[in-house]
């Protein structure tokens, strides 16, 4: 607990007992390092200048310590809590949430470009209102929209933003060109400031983005040829290492194709065709997924999640054993910070609530298709409500229709809620 109201956000950092490859050290030359600072004095001050009934600061100011820990693998920092044993001491921590010890290993995250780096991490007027609409400067310049529902009268209030989504979620990609007689949407704000961060996004992601400098060639090809039917193929299969630091080429991303369809299209390949007249769906599975919703987190267009992930210890594990990393894996060790990195997502204000909620809803998503596609395997035909439709009588399929069973192991479901209230009224008992 805090003592007094004079104390700093550094406090505690001094006389820790614990060996120094665990240890993060605040008051190195690290990147990051003025960021972070900056950041805890802030949440210092907010701490403060909190108004409170209350004449003991400890009522509710509850201090569990600084993010002092890292993970010796990955250098991923954590509170003491976090660790894996309880029980142990503060002496060597362990901790398995980013890495899973050291069988996670990808590249760190890329530096961004000077003019977006500036926009996240400068303190002056311009950034200020950069991050205040990130969102908005985001979706101005995203390939794909999303599927789900935004619930947009939650923000109503004096409460901290929430980024809440309805039904299911997933990402559109429509033509290269507007339908006939439809104009492209332009920004119609009419503020210096605004144009002029728009402009640093635009020229930075032209220089450095594939995906833009793809999109760049063909509408020099359609300029240059009107009659042309030119269409761009996003590549969903990568023959690099993803584990590698590599930045993206455009020939490994995306291809230009002109006149007739390509006859070695993947199954993960996203065609974009001049004027579609409709939206398609993007596969989750294709690397450029993530990056063609989030440019400001992605700006070199560099892959997110890709199903070929290997561990970095396949070799000595079992013939049964998962080899390739998993969507949870791969954001749970993306959503980490570590000591030496700079992560633009980690300091994205409200397109970073996007993000999760945009992951987790992929997530969920996969776990469904599972349950879906293995209802023989979870012998879901052998659960109560079916039988005893059986027994009243009911044969006609059409009247029982095609049932998608959860079972209890799904949190949130039917089943899991029976399971836990049964749990609950026998401890009560």
């Amino acid at each position: 607990m805090a003592s007094n109201e004079s104390r700093g956000p550094l406090a505690n950092l001094t006389n820790v007992q614990t060996p120094q490859s665990c240890v993060v050290d605040y008051n190195s030359s690290s990147p990051n390092m003025s960021m972070q600072r900056g950041l805890m004095a802030a949440f210092d001050s907010v701490v403060h200048d909190t108004p409170s009934n209350s004449t003991n600061y400890t009522d509710y100011y509850s201090d569990i310590g600084d993010q002092i820990y890292s993970c010796q693998h990955c250098g991923a920092m954590f509170w003491l809590d976090e660790r894996v044993n309880k029980s142990s001491g503060v002496r060597n921590p362990k901790y398995s949430l980013c890495c899973s010890h050291g069988k996670i290993k990808l590249s760190p995250t890329n530096i961004p470009p000077l003019a977006i780096r500036q926009l996240f991490f400068n303190q002056d007027q311009k950034s200020t209102h950069f991050l205040k609409n990130i969102r908005s400067f985001n979706n101005m310049f995203c390939f794909t929209s999303m599927g789900g529902k935004i619930d947009r009268t939650i923000n109503n209030g004096s409460a901290p933003p929430t980024y809440r989504l309805h039904g299911q979620n997933f990402h559109l990609m429509g033509s290269l060109l507007p339908q006939s007689g439809e104009r492209p949407k332009e920004d119609d704000s009419t503020t210096t400031l605004h144009r002029e961060i728009v402009k640093d996004i635009k020229d930075a992601l032209d220089e450095n983005n594939v995906l833009v400098k793809i999109f760049r060639m063909a509408k020099t090809q359609m300029e240059s040829n009107h009659r042309a039917d030119i269409k761009i193929k996003l590549i969903g299969k990568r023959n690099k290492d993803a584990r590698t630091y590599n930045l993206p080429q455009v020939g490994e991303v995306a291809a230009l194709i002109v006149g007739n369809l390509d006859p070695n299209m993947g199954e993960r390949d996203i065609l974009v065709e001049s004027k579609a007249g409709h939206f398609q769906r993007i596969t989750k599975l294709n690397p450029a997924y993530l990056p063609l919703q989030y440019p400001l987190l992605f700006p070199y267009g560099e892959d997110g999640y890709r199903d070929d992930i290997q561990f970095s210890n396949v070799e000595g594990r079992s013939s049964n054993a998962r080899s390739k990393l998993s969507p949870t894996k791969y954001f749970s060790f993306r959503l980490q910070d570590r000591f030496n990195e700079i992560s633009t997502l980690l300091y994205a204000r409200r397109l970073f609530q996007q993000y999760l909620v945009d992951a987790y809803t992929n997530l969920e998503s996969g776990r469904l298709v599972y349950i879906r596609t293995h209802q023989k395997s979870l012998r879901c035909e052998s659960y109560k409500c079916l039988t005893d439709a059986l027994t009243r009588g009911e044969v006609d399929p059409t009247a029982q229709g095609k049932r998608i069973i959860l079972p209890s192991s799904f949190t949130g479901g039917a089943r899991y809620m029976v399971q836990n209230y049964q749990d609950a009224m026998a401890i009560c008992r």
